[in-house]
């Protein structure tokens, strides 16, 4: 028998194997990374998929680098760790909601009624949706006598259409389905909202 200290130790698991389970790690922390990201907001920005992907696959790189394989099996891996966190930026933008910022890029794409000024602008709301999600308030005032149809007129023509049930009264774009406008009028002021659903 021999002495405690000479026991045979076991062998350490084979290269490929911890190469594997590097990669099983930085997957389910690129998943855990998309879903955090996308909680706060980051990637509900205008383009956030590409915040997301360099952040999320940066850091996947970056992890998997240090593993220590063979020269062939890390290459392999920093390519796989590498589409994993840019799949998992992309899907993170698509879970978050869409932040003010992409809503007025959204609504900047109306050609309004001439004689009409914007007069204020509000955003409101957090990713997480607790209170209300993200929203944009743009109210605008009438120089001349625009009327309400025109605005409405004025937003189908930029690829927005009716949706609801009450007609004419909320708007959206197949581009950002995840945003409701809606249109109202009060006295020479009219009031374009971009709410965001989650």
């Amino acid at each position: 028998m021999l002495p405690p200290d000479l026991d045979p130790v076991d062998p350490p698991p084979p290269r490929a194997l911890a190469t594997v389970g590097v990669l099983v790690g930085v997957g389910t922390g690129a998943g855990t990374g998309a879903v955090a990201m996308a909680l706060v907001g980051v990637t509900g920005v205008r383009h956030g998929w590409v915040v997301g992907s360099v952040v999320l696959g940066t850091a996947a790189v970056g992890l998997t680098a240090t593993i220590q394989a063979a020269v062939r099996w890390r290459r392999a891996a920093v390519v796989v760790a590498l589409a994993l966190g840019v799949a998992a930026g992309v899907w993170s933008h698509g879970l978050a909601p869409p932040m003010p910022g992409r809503i007025g890029a959204l609504l900047d794409r109306v050609d309004l009624p001439q004689g009409m000024t914007l007069d204020q602008e509000q955003a409101f709301g957090i990713a997480l949706c607790f209170d209300s999600c993200p929203g944009l308030v743009r109210r605008y005032r009438r120089e001349r006598a625009v009327r309400l149809d025109e605005v409405r007129r004025a937003f189908l023509a930029a690829g927005f259409a009716r949706s609801g049930t009450a007609p004419g009264e909320r708007l959206r774009h197949p581009d950002e389905p995840r945003i409701e406008v809606t249109i109202s009028e009060e006295g020479d002021t009219v009031t374009v909202l971009g709410l965001a659903e989650r």
